[in-house]
């Protein structure tokens, strides 16, 4: 059984980057390999992401465990853990559905502005605001949903996307300032001609693992109730 951890402190988020970044640091190469064929991918078939989030993590483990990690580890066995290909195909969907939104309220199918009982609307103002809640919302659900998925093989997706909802809402502080940490470091990545790109997004993505084991805790059904 998964529990969230809703006392993770507020300076977790520089220990987080720390430990990335020393796993970033055994297999640079192949780190960043997988980063550029991550964003490659990502430019065509964006709905991928969670594929590549328990790809990330499943390479930490073989160097956590100091087991060999080789370049044919970035590609194979993709599709090898069916609760995240479950966890792919459902957002997929909801990526789609995104696409339907925008389609259904755009310019293209009505004027920008729409007035009603006296009062004036902007259509496609109002449109924006609700992607881009549903768009953060769904960040939410999505971030830990990967490895909730890979690591609990009895817990559905969609269950997967409310616990990583509730590991997010339930620590915005200490996710707050996590943010704030990885936002000074990419404009410190930027300045030299964007060079720090190479380590940064690698490690960010590492990231994601010790962020969940920090949030999310498995108990036995015994002592769930203490």
């Amino acid at each position: 059984m998964l529990e969230v951890n809703n006392n993770v402190e507020i300076k977790s988020g520089l220990e987080w980057i720390k430990a990335a970044f020393r796993i970033f640091r055994e297999k640079p190469i192949h780190f960043v390999l997988l980063t550029i064929l991550n964003y490659v991918l990502a430019t065509f078939l964006p709905f991928l992401s969670p594929i590549f989030v328990a790809k990330y993590a499943k390479i930490t483990l073989k160097i956590e465990q100091n087991k060999k990690v080789l370049l044919s580890d970035l590609y194979s066995e993709f599709f090898s853990d069916i609760n995240v290909v479950k966890l792919t195909i459902l957002y997929a969907i909801l990526f789609l559905a995104v696409g339907l939104f925008e389609l259904m309220l755009g310019k293209n199918l009505t004027d920008d502005v729409i007035s009603f009982a006296g009062f004036s609307f902007n259509f496609n103002f109002y449109s924006e605001i609700i992607k881009l809640i549903f768009m953060l919302v769904m960040g939410l659900c999505m971030w830990f949903a990967p490895l909730i998925c890979l690591f609990n093989q009895e817990i559905t997706p969609f269950k997967a996307m409310l616990l990583s909802f509730k590991g997010c809402s339930s620590n915005v502080l200490a996710f707050l300032v996590f943010f704030l940490i990885s936002t000074a470091l990419l404009v410190l990545a930027t300045i030299p001609f964007f060079l720090g790109w190479i380590i940064l997004f690698p490690t960010m993505n590492i990231v994601t693992l010790f962020i969940y084991r920090n949030v999310f805790h498995e108990i036995s059904e015994g002592t769930s109730g203490k």
